[in-house]
């Protein structure tokens, strides 16, 4: 019986599939835990051009799923590399995917170290991700860079912050941040109403 690997290849060759092929192909290739013939049809999806962010997606969850998180970022360097335009979601789907904070802050300084400008989303998912893992004074320093720096902190960012002040009975502060959000001008919507 033919392996996996060689029977993708011989399919590659004998009917240069397609990019929704590939990403099926990519899709059974982490069922079966080939990440070395994953890595080599993702790159040849770049070389190509028929890379995709839903199918960057899947292989950056893949490898986070394993605890292959450096193979994670080295997808985010593989779309940099062939100079793929790096969306929200790409970051997001690879903040996510990165569990461990230690690489999701790797990963987060090679992306401000590459010059990306990183939006409002993929703060607030650090955000949210340091109060998770209980670090609070962390969170709080990200939000106060956000003030000083950008992006200016929007009602999810408070919300985030605000949620949980509440969790741990810590009203005033939470009171404090509150009047900080109504202060700057944000209007409330339903997000925060679901506080």
């Amino acid at each position: 019986m033919l392996g996996i690997k060689r029977m993708l290849a011989m399919l590659i060759v004998l009917i240069g599939v397609d990019r929704i092929c590939k990403s099926s192909m990519l899709d059974i290739l982490v069922r079966s835990r080939q990440f070395e013939t994953m890595v080599s049809l993702l790159e040849e999806m770049a070389e190509k051009r028929t890379l995709s962010m839903e199918t960057s997606a899947i292989v950056i969850r893949a490898f986070a799923a394993a605890k292959e998180r450096k193979k994670a970022v080295g997808v985010f360097d593989l779309m940099k590399r062939y100079k793929f335009k790096i969306g929200v979601e790409t970051i997001n789907c690879l903040l996510d995917a990165l569990e461990n904070l230690t690489e999701a802050g790797r990963g987060w300084n090679k992306m401000i170290y590459h010059g990306f400008k990183l939006g409002i989303a993929a703060h607030n998912t650090i955000l949210d991700r340091l109060l998770k893992s209980k670090r609070r004074s962390d969170a709080i320093k990200l939000f106060e860079v956000m003030k000083a720096k950008g992006p200016a902190p929007n009602v999810r960012s408070y919300t985030i912050l605000i949620r949980d002040f509440c969790k741990h009975v810590q009203i005033k502060e939470a009171t404090e941040y509150f009047s900080e959000m109504i202060g700057s001008g944000l209007q409330l919507d339903a997000q925060f109403t679901l506080l």
